[in-house]
């Protein structure tokens, strides 16, 4: 009884997981589905943010830049989802600290630290949509 008890436990604590990672990462006909978000599986370049915002907008549908929270789990799905440099990608999200004018999030792919940077640097951008 006590093993079955063990292998119960077991079971539920590696199905919790990360809720962060999202639940399964799915690769359909090039597109790449992380629970309810899909990422552009190439980059659109190298720009800075407002031209990133803008080039996001021209694919239509629904494509945009993603929030630090959804580049996030990109982060952490890099290398399923490849394609990245290991360098800065933009986000929407604008740095907590008020004081900090005409500047974005980014999270550097190569270690996964999180800055600001001005809008004017030019940084990598993938765009997501949400299904």
């Amino acid at each position: 009884m006590k093993v079955l008890f063990v292998f119960v436990l077991a079971g539920f604590l590696i199905s919790c997981g990360n809720s962060e990672k999202e639940s399964t990462m799915t690769d359909i006909e090039n597109k790449i589905i992380i629970g309810s978000l899909e990422v552009m599986k190439e980059d659109l370049g190298v720009m800075e943010w407002e031209q990133a915002e803008q080039a996001c907008e021209n694919l239509g549908n629904g494509w945009r830049l993603p929030s630090l929270k959804e580049l996030e789990i990109v982060y952490k799905n890099r290398i399923q989802i490849g394609g990245f440099e290991e360098d800065h990608y933009w986000s929407s999200s604008e740095p907590l600290d008020v004081s900090i004018s005409n500047a974005m999030m980014i999270i550097r792919f190569g270690i996964g630290d999180q800055f600001y940077n001005g809008k004017q640097t030019p940084n990598h951008v993938r765009a997501v949509r949400d299904l």
